[in-house]
Formats: C-alpha cells, sequence, structure tokens
C-alpha cells in the first residue's frame, strides 16, 4: 500500500510504501524487503525514485522514497489511447538509463512496466521499485515475481530473472506505450506466460501502428524469445533509441 505523506523532520512530502498484514506475517518476505529497501537506498541515479529510509513502527514495515508528482506512465494511457512515438521512445530510453546502471550494480529489477515508470518533478522519467520484485514473488507464486503481461519467456516456471529479462519487460513496456495494448491477451495468467513462450509477438504494424522501421527492429530484438537474440546490455538499447530519436537509426545494430 503506497500513502502520499509528509516527513516531519525534513518537512517534504515523500511517498510512504508498508508491507501489507499478509506480507508482514512472513519472516521471509519482510526481511527480502527490508534487506532490498536498504539495497535500493544506496542506489542513486537520475532516472531512478530515489529511496529514503526503511523502517517499523506499530508493527508495520515501511520504507520512504521520492514522490512523483506525474504519477505513472499506465495513468498516462488511462487519459490516452497510446503515447506518439517519440514521447514513449524518449521515457523507455530513460527507463533503459536506469536498467544499465542496475546492471552495473548486478541488480535485476524483475517488474519493468509502465506502472512503475514515474512521471517526477519537471517531467523527469524514474524507475521506481528496483530491486524489490523478489519479495513481491514470494507473495505471488503464480506470477512467479512479475507482472504476467510483462515476464520475459525464461522467468516462466522456476526460471530465472536475469538483465536480458528486464530488457524483455522493457520491450512489452515499449509494445503497450506506442499501442495501448499489451502484447498478449489471455483469459488467465497460465495462458498469457504460454504465449510470452510459445507465441510470436506482434509488430507495430499488426496494430495499425506506424513507426518509423528502426523503433520496429529495435522492439523485435527487445521481444525475441531467445536470450541470445535480445540486446546485449542496457546501454546498447539507450544508445539504439538515442539514434532514433536523433535520426540516425540503423547505425549500430542491437
Amino acid at each position: 500500500v503506497v500513502y502520499r505523506a509528509l516527513q516531519v523532520d525534513l518537512d517534504r512530502e515523500v511517498a510512504l510504501k508498508m508491507l501489507n498484514a499478509e506480507a508482514s506475517k512472513l519472516p521471509l518476505a519482510v526481511a527480502s524487503f527490508r534487506r532490498e529497501a536498504k539495497a535500493a537506498g544506496g542506489l542513486s541515479h537520475p532516472h531512478l525514485v530515489q529511496v529514503y529510509n526503511v523502517g517499523k513502527e506499530e508493527g508495520y514495515h515501511y520504507y520512504t522514497m521520492e514522490l512523483a508528482p506525474g504519477g505513472d506512465f499506465e495513468d498516462q494511457l488511462k487519459e490516452k489511447d497510446h503515447l506518439p512515438w517519440r514521447e514513449a521512445v524518449s521515457a523507455v530510453k530513460d527507463c533503459a538509463t536506469a536498467l544499465a546502471y542496475a546492471e552495473e550494480k548486478g541488480l535485476v529489477h524483475r517488474d519493468v512496466k509502465p506502472e512503475n515508470l514515474m512521471i517526477g518533478a519537471g517531467g523527469v522519467v524514474k524507475l521506481a521499485d528496483l530491486g524489490l520484485a523478489a519479495t513481491r514473488g514470494m507473495l505471488d507464486k503464480e506470477a512467479a515475481g512479475g507482472t504476467p503481461h510483462f515476464m520475459a519467456p525464461e522467468s516462466v516456471g522456476k526460471g530465472k530473472a536475469q538483465h536480458a529479462s528486464d530488457l524483455y519487460s522493457l520491450g512489452c513496456t515499449l509494445f503497450r506505450l506506442l499501442t495501448g495494448e499489451t502484447v498478449f491477451e489471455g483469459t488467465g495468467v497460465k495462458e498469457i506466460l504460454r504465449s510470452h513462450r510459445d507465441d510470436e509477438a506482434p509488430t507495430l504494424k499488426d496494430r495499425g501502428i506506424d513507426v518509423p522501421k528502426g523503433l520496429e527492429d529495435i522492439l523485435a530484438s527487445l521481444l525475441a524469445k531467445s536470450i541470445e537474440d535480445r540486446p546485449e546490455h542496457a546501454s546498447d538499447v539507450v544508445e539504439e533509441l538515442q539514434h532514433l530519436l536523433s535520426g540516425q537509426a540503423g547505425s549500430k545494430k542491437v
């Protein structure tokens, strides 16, 4: 549960995230939540939501983080059918920059999605919840520690999420921002996960979205079933998206 709160000693507004009552009964989940929140608090990057502190008060486990006044990109999609391609690409590029930083620190996000892409002060795009998805995984076994519509094929079942998995989720996020739809639909979690594992992803052209060919190519590489066919590093994605925005797409293969 997330609240808008006031940190009294510094007189600043923060986002206050608390473990719910069910999670607080699971010692392993509590330990993971505290450990990962502390680790996240030691990270600092312009495109990451900053975690300030973690603690326990009157039996409630919590951490406080930077408040993003613009909400998240899932909120944006509630107001718009989909985003213009340049706006979507710019947001995903900023997210990829944060993932490149996470990769340097040896961290896997595990739950990249529009809901975790926040709009901070001045419109700066920031990735939230880096490193905290493992705790959610302990509480939601069916979803395997991620959100089904954005999960990489190798994360399904007992698979292990890795940096390339975050890039697949980034591709799913880009697809949703550009189309207003998810890559795969289904009547339940298992059907959606099976599609991620087995079915060919639709193109933007399939969904009637007109974008530069370079963007279709980048998206196809991010949504590749095999890890070996995806970009090697998040920094490669940043570079390609920057080339695309500056009209130089195609100068480097990811």
